[in-house]
């Protein structure tokens, strides 16, 4: 009786660690490189924690690596090396079974010439790419003469000037890659630029929460219910209980004087202007003057300021106060002025200068970010006049 309870036992053990081992998916990766490469090491890496760095070495200008990834596909580099020289790297998906890249040769623009063999999504990307490019050459020509304007290389410019273009470029960008996500809506590529495109980046803000989940909506459920898929839903959710016209979540803060607040602590009597900046951020401090002004205007008519610093440490915080003074309740997302959960995370503060209008119910009437407001505040100061003027 007790060896059938050991045989059991045993089946249960190596039918469990099978079933681990299925919910991997087993890949192996060779490779023909050119006789400059020779000699190098040979790395394959992932921004996925799931997949630890593969590395190798090129022998008679070939290489082999293998691994296992845990979902269908995943995003991957494969980046080789020199006594700690990066010479060449290369990005591209993997999936289960066998894979081949071969680099052939060098372009006439001095790229290298690679063919994929079992390489998902390579005909999907060039075309992603091309569909890009005209926006992001664009883009370049407004940072190259960003720069040039910051170093008084053209003065035929202003920062100011050009700005207006910038955001334009950055937001046809995002229609293009939400354009192109909705036409592939059963690829995991989809999910992959959701993702990594999108939601990852400092500009999605800028992309409406609804319109997100309408993006989500496309895709097919296997896709939905693995762990990216999960993580986007969340963070989609998140964005929803944040937007327009939604009751926004309540925090309590201890202010530069010692004084503890809440956001609540002014419901149903005023209007809560939330401004997010840090002493490294030259928007945020230009602004301040307006801000100043906004104060003055509207401090006795039903408006309190509230400006929540990101500063890292307590000492920056003061002195750029001391720089910077403002008349209105201050305070830092530090652990010993907040009670309970970080602004940051509550918020979802991913760039700054970020600023939240809240009406007396708590709910959220303006946003800049969301709303696209220009570096003037117009469609805030319209607000503020239609409010309390």
């Amino acid at each position: 009786m007790v060896n059938n309870y050991k045989a059991i036992l045993i089946f249960s053990i190596l039918s469990l660690f099978a079933g681990v081992l299925n919910s991997q998916h087993r890949f192996s990766l060779s490779g023909v490189l050119p006789a400059r490469y020779k000699g190098a090491d040979v790395f394959l890496t992932s921004d996925n924690s799931n997949l630890k760095k593969i590395a190798g070495r090129i022998n008679n200008g070939t290489f082999y690596l293998e691994g296992s990834i845990k979902e269908d596909y995943e995003a991957v580099r494969l980046t080789l090396k020199r006594h700690e020289k990066t010479l060449a790297s290369w990005p591209f998906f993997i999936q289960g079974g066998k894979i081949r890249v071969s680099i052939l040769s060098l372009k006439k623009d001095g790229t290298d010439n690679l063919r994929f063999d079992n390489v998902p999504f390579v005909e999907e990307q060039r075309k992603y790419n091309l569909l890009l490019k005209p926006v992001e050459d664009s883009l370049q020509l407004i940072f190259k003469l960003l720069s040039q304007v910051d170093n008084n290389i053209r003065i035929d410019y202003k920062r100011d000037s050009l700005l207006p273009a910038l955001r334009k470029l950055e937001n046809e960008k995002l229609e293009l890659k939400i354009q192109f996500i909705r036409s592939i809506p059963h690829s995991y590529l989809a999910l992959y630029l959701l993702n990594s495109e999108i939601i990852q980046t400092v500009q999605r803000i800028r992309v409406n929460a609804d319109t997100l989940m309408s993006v989500y909506s496309l895709l097919t459920n296997r896709y939905k219910e693995s762990l990216t898929g999960k993580a986007v839903y969340s963070y989609i959710l998140k964005r929803q209980s944040l937007s327009i016209n939604n009751t926004l979540p309540d925090f309590t803060f201890i202010t530069n004087e010692g004084e503890r607040y809440s956001v609540s602590n002014f419901r149903n009597s005023k209007y809560v202007l939330l401004c997010f900046w840090d002493a490294g951020c030259k928007p945020c401090i230009k602004s301040i003057p307006f801000f100043a002004q906004m104060n003055s205007l509207y401090k006795d008519k039903g408006l309190q300021l509230i400006s929540v610093s990101m500063d890292k440490d307590e000492l920056t915080w003061i002195s750029s106060l001391k720089r910077h003074p403002m008349q209105w309740l201050q305070t830092c997302d530090l652990p010993e002025l907040i009670e309970g959960e970080r602004i940051k995370k509550i918020y979802s503060i991913t760039n700054i200068p970020q600023y939240f209008l809240l009406n007396k119910e708590g709910k959220l009437i303006y946003h800049n970010l969301q709303l696209m407001d220009d570096d003037d505040y117009s469609l805030l100061i319209k607000k503020l006049k239609q409010l309390l003027d």
